[in-house]
């Protein structure tokens, strides 16, 4: 389930925030919880754009090595799973349909 800041429960929001917070120090093992917890929703949108599974996959990689990569620029008053989702549009464009 994707989860943004108006629909997730309190608990997961600050849960997700510190999730990023440690992925933003260098936490390999914080990288893999959020991707255990968010990588259906991730491929899910991934998919329904591209309707390719192969490219879905590639896609949903490429948003976690840019979660990886940007943690450090999530500010608390968004959406922890915002993170994620903000890297699908961009990186889609560069999919052929």
């Amino acid at each position: 389930m994707l989860m943004t800041t108006e629909y997730a429960p309190a608990e997961d929001r600050h849960e997700l925030q510190q999730l990023l917070i440690h992925i933003a120090g260098g936490e390999r093992e914080a990288l893999a919880e959020l991707y255990q917890r968010t990588r259906s929703a991730v491929y899910g949108l991934a998919l329904s754009y591209l309707k390719n599974a192969h490219d879905a996959q590639d896609l949903t990689q490429d948003v976690y090595v840019q979660v990886w990569d940007c943690a450090a620029q999530y500010h608390s008053t968004g959406s922890p799973i915002g993170v994620a989702a903000d890297g699908l549009p961009q990186p889609i464009l560069y999919f052929p349909r």
